[in-house]
């Protein structure tokens, strides 16, 4: 399967990538470049703040599911749609 990780390389995230990995899944990775992830993952570089500018990218890749691991609030998670 096909998965776009919005954020995922800090805190819980690179948990859920790393699972993700182990279980045979392709992993793409949408996160700042802050971090390095060691990770064999897709990594495409941007600002959450600016997720419309990347929606060509997002189409191309054609994930199967998109987990976003950046909310703390509910209205960050409303921000995603």
């Amino acid at each position: 399967m096909k998965v776009l990780v919005i954020g995922g390389t800090r805190f819980i995230g690179r948990f859920v990538v790393d699972q993700l990995l182990e279980r045979g899944h392709n992993v793409a990775l949408f996160h700042r470049r802050n971090h390095k992830t060691g990770q064999p993952v897709q990594n495409i570089y941007g600002d959450r703040k600016n997720l419309y500018n990347y929606k060509d990218k997002f189409m191309n890749l054609n994930p199967d599911v998109i987990l976003d691991m950046i909310p703390m609030t509910i209205d960050d998670a409303k921000e995603l749609l």
